[in-house]
């Protein structure tokens, strides 16, 4: 106290971490360092891909004590309640002194002290783990499929490409749309629109995958004889993995449920659950290759595959029912028939399509047999959704939702 008034200070944050932290040689230079230029660019690269309404450059103060604080975050994201530090280096990070990285080390340990991020990475561990899983999966069952014929590792890598397509297309698609949408929901308590959501994306799934299942099934020869039938890949190739594809055609509708199902427990913040049974799901997944394999040699993988979607995907909407988090609304038997029907006319006309035209003995008349693929889908797709139009299901009208 001078008199009646108390002495304030006002630092800097940066200056007052490099203060605690710094160790050694006080020298705040290191080279190679970037240029302003590259650093304002480097932040423009970050920035540049935000979503809508980040903020950059935010001032921040603070007050402790006699101390007031006053420094700036190089961005803001409201929707995740998260600050940045951007960071730009020029040049080789070994060129670093030890005491710059003492100071970046010492920010990380800081941000790694936070509530908020400690509980993030308790959250993370578990999805990382089923992660894990997954990959261990693929793992076991690339390393039975070197055992058996020559070719089969390859036979299952272009069918699991093939698979990978509407996986990604429709499961990843409604996942990143619905996991922000579930957890507002869940985070307001409205279990009403929680579970309305869960169901338009399951009815999305069921209007989407389950055709693609049918391709996959009826429609494997074309899309493989089209796709990969050049260069060293022999017609007996092509029919190899058609059969490794049918197989994992039979868990589609799993593989893609999956990815809307399991945001519904990520959204309650119960990433346990689904990793135990992911975990599950992999042992029972090696005790159908023990039955499959030896009777279907690598189709047997693909099909052990689909058939351990089935049962993750069921097992998560069962637990889902249970908790009564997820209530189905009115009109899903409907839905079922409909659904069924056009999926049973586009069976029968891919199967024809399959058996009609000679898609093997195309050989190299690449264009011309592209050209039939497309029509033949197309055809495929008009009946489908013309089927459904008859049966009085408006597509659009449940995209809206």
């Amino acid at each position: 106290m001078v008199g009646e008034r108390r002495l304030s200070y006002v630092v800097a944050v940066r200056t007052l971490c490099e203060f605690g932290a710094r160790q050694g040689d006080l020298d705040l230079r290191f080279t190679p360092s970037p240029s302003a230029q590259e650093g304002i660019a480097g932040h423009a690269l970050v920035t540049a891909r935000r979503a809508p309404g980040y903020q950059a450059e935010v001032s921040l103060a603070g007050n402790y004590g006699s101390l007031h604080v006053r420094g700036r975050a190089d961005g803001y994201d409201a929707g995740q309640n998260l600050l940045e530090e951007i960071k730009t280096h020029r040049g080789e990070l070994a060129s670093m002194p030890a005491n710059q990285r003492h100071l970046h080390w010492a920010q990380l340990r800081d941000a790694a002290r936070d509530p908020g991020v400690r509980r993030v990475l308790q959250l993370m561990a578990p999805i990382l783990l089923g992660v894990g899983v997954a990959q261990l999966s693929l793992l076991i069952n690339t390393q039975i499929a070197s055992y058996l014929a020559p070719g089969s590792v390859t036979w299952l890598f272009y069918a699991d490409r093939l698979m990978e397509f509407p996986t990604a297309l429709l499961g990843v698609a409604l996942g990143v749309v619905l996991t922000p949408q579930l957890t507002a929901a869940r985070a307001a308590g409205d279990a009403a629109r929680y579970s309305s959501m869960l169901d338009w994306g399951l009815r999305i799934v069921v209007l989407l995958a389950v055709p693609s299942a049918v391709a996959l099934l009826t429609f494997a020869t074309p899309l493989v004889a089209t796709l990969f039938h050049h260069g060293a890949l022999k017609a007996d190739d092509v029919v190899q993995i058609a059969v490794a594809l049918s197989g994992y055609g039979a868990g589609l509708l799993g593989l893609v449920a999956i990815k809307v199902l399991a945001p519904g427990y990520y959204a309650s913040q119960d990433v346990r659950t689904p990793v135990k049974i992911g975990i599950a799901v992999l042992v029972i997944t090696q005790l159908l290759n023990v039955v499959l394999v030896p009777r279907m040699a690598h189709a047997g993988l693909a099909l052990s595959i689909g058939l351990g979607a089935l049962v993750n995907a069921g097992w998560l909407l069962l637990g889902l029912l249970r908790r009564g988090s997820f209530r189905p609304e009115p009109g899903w038997r409907l839905l079922g028939a409909q659904v069924l029907a056009a999926s049973l006319l586009l069976g029968a006309l891919l199967s024809w399509f399959s058996t009609h035209f000679s898609w093997i003995a195309m050989g190299d008349a690449h264009g011309v047999r592209a050209a039939l693929l497309a029509a033949c889908m197309a055809a495929a797709a008009l009946l489908y959704f013309g089927v459904l139009w008859l049966a009085g299901l408006r597509v659009g009208a449940l995209v809206r939702h």
